[in-house]
């Protein structure tokens, strides 16, 4: 009875130390791939990090753009309001100076150039 009381002290022991030691490799293989995870999740959020700081960048740069774009829009339309008036200006001119060619045609009698003529001439 001694014998078997021995056996199976050792075989149970044996089997005490064959889970110690698969528990250990199991802890160590689980430990290894909470590593590896927290590893990857370090780099994920530096990575974030990086491509929202990018974002805020280019989400700045685009705002100076557009503002840089209404300016150039504004500044267009007050060329073309310019322009429109600046043209309208001229028509009236147009106009104001065949009305005075006009005018002028008719106090200056066709035969006799009031240029041309002579102070003298000019007196009756």
């Amino acid at each position: 009875m001694k014998n078997k009381v021995l056996i199976i002290a050792v075989l149970l022991t044996f089997g005490c130390v064959v889970m110690a030691v698969l528990s250990g490799s199991k802890v160590s293989k689980t430990q290894e791939e909470l590593n590896v995870e927290r590893y990857n999740r370090m780099t994920a959020e530096e990575k974030l990090a990086q491509v929202m700081s990018k974002l805020n960048s280019l989400e700045s740069e685009m705002a100076k753009k557009q503002d840089q774009v209404e300016h150039i829009q504004a500044l267009f339309e007050q060329e073309r309001v310019s322009a429109a008036e600046l043209k309208s200006q001229m028509d009236k001119l147009l106009q104001t100076n065949q009305q005075l060619e006009a005018a002028l045609k008719d106090a200056v009698p066709d035969e006799q150039p009031v240029l041309s003529q002579t102070p003298s001439e000019r007196e009756p």
